[in-house]
């Protein structure tokens, strides 16, 4: 699980340094949209777009560019990112079938256990 959300926030900033680099010089595009113009604003935008706040006004915006580039660069982007999201969410629900309920509870117990002795060696 945390290596797919590592690998999914590494995504993230690459295309978001990628888009930065893609579309800081073009001025048309930094009228309607100044998001690129800064790599923490990109970020924002890139998770913005992932959770489907601005898809309408992204691809609207690349198509009015008439860019071909602009309107793949947000497909694939989205494409990309929903399935390492989705790849998040099922490696969760298949780490919760890993054991079986006799298991669980012993690893419960085991975690608490050390989690007293951590306590005591502190207080």
């Amino acid at each position: 699980v945390l290596y797919s959300m590592l690998v999914t926030i590494v995504f993230i900033v690459f295309y978001s340094l990628f888009g930065n680099s893609l579309f800081r010089a073009n001025v048309e595009f930094a009228e309607r949209r100044d998001d690129f113009q800064y790599i923490f604003a990109a970020m924002k935008c890139m998770i913005e777009f992932l959770f489907g706040d601005l898809y309408f006004q992204n691809i609207e915006t690349g198509y009015q560019e008439g860019d071909i580039i602009g309107i793949m660069y947000w497909i694939v982007y989205f494409y990309v990112a929903n399935f390492l999201v989705l790849r998040i969410f099922i490696a969760l629900i298949m780490e919760n079938f890993e054991y079986t309920e006799d298991q669980k509870i012993r690893i419960q117990i085991m975690l608490f256990q050390k989690d007293q002795i951590r306590r005591n060696d502190l207080g």
